[in-house]
């Protein structure tokens, strides 16, 4: 008797998990619910989409990202992460895309009112840095889209940045206005941009002539994986600590 009660509620409870798990992958139970509102080309073959809450809104930190699920015939369902483009206060979600494959691609054909399921925020990146120091900020390419955020942050915080933006040339240039216009109006924050096309490749060197010593400071790098992984080493090799400098890795935390 105590066997054929142990298997039953053993079964149950599995079964139990069984659809919990059920709800998750294919019910979306736990996920935030939003429809798009607008979509802007911003050039270089990147869009920027605007999401609003169908019901409860998403709250998140400047630097996080979301894993993003669309609802439309023609487009994958399978989630995929994006880091938010907009910032904590503003009432819409704003993502920016740059088509590098098959499924962004389909993104071009977003529409209006299509429903999204957004699961997250997940990451801590541009998080945690040193008291009082003035950080230093790279991206490369569309890796330039968590410090949207980060530095759209800036006018509800007291960081102090310079931020060194990687391009291939002045047409893949996504957000430099705007950016721009942050720092003009906040003298916190200070743009660099650089062009590999004509000024080779970004370095350590550069960013310390540019920015000063870098050891005790807060270093954060959101690019391809090689830029990352080369900058990080040349940075340890100038004395910053490693714990000190933090990369993208869109790790679930």
């Amino acid at each position: 008797m105590a066997l054929r009660t142990y298997l039953l509620t053993f079964g149950g409870l599995a079964l139990i998990a069984y659809g919990y798990r059920l709800l998750v992958e294919f019910g979306h139970f736990g996920q935030h619910q939003f429809t798009v509102s607008n979509k802007r080309s911003l050039g270089a073959n990147t869009i920027e989409i605007s999401l609003v809450p169908q019901q409860k809104n998403l709250r998140y930190r400047a630097g996080q990202f979301a894993f993003l699920s669309f609802f439309q015939s023609e487009i994958s369902r399978e989630p995929h992460p994006f880091s938010f483009v907009s910032d904590p206060t503003e009432e819409d979600l704003k993502f920016a895309i740059k088509n590098l494959g098959d499924f962004t691609a389909t993104l071009d054909r977003l529409e209006a009112g299509t429903k999204v399921a957004i699961e997250g925020p997940y990451g801590a990146f541009g998080q945690g840095p040193l008291a009082g120091q003035r950080e230093i900020w790279i991206a490369g390419g569309v890796g330039i889209t968590p410090f949207i955020s980060l530095a759209k942050d800036l006018k509800n915080n007291n960081r102090q940045a310079d931020l060194f933006l990687s391009f291939k040339n002045q047409v893949e240039a996504i957000y430099l206005p705007e950016l721009q216009s942050i720092a003009d109006n906040n003298p916190r924050l200070k743009i660099f941009p650089f062009y590999s096309d004509t000024m080779g490749f970004l370095s350590a060197d550069y960013i310390e002539k540019n920015s000063g010593p870098v050891e005790n400071r807060s270093i954060y790098i959101c690019g391809p994986v090689g830029m990352m992984k080369n900058l990080k080493s040349q940075f340890v090799l100038k004395g910053a600590d490693i714990n000190n400098v933090h990369t993208e890795e869109f790790s679930l935390q």
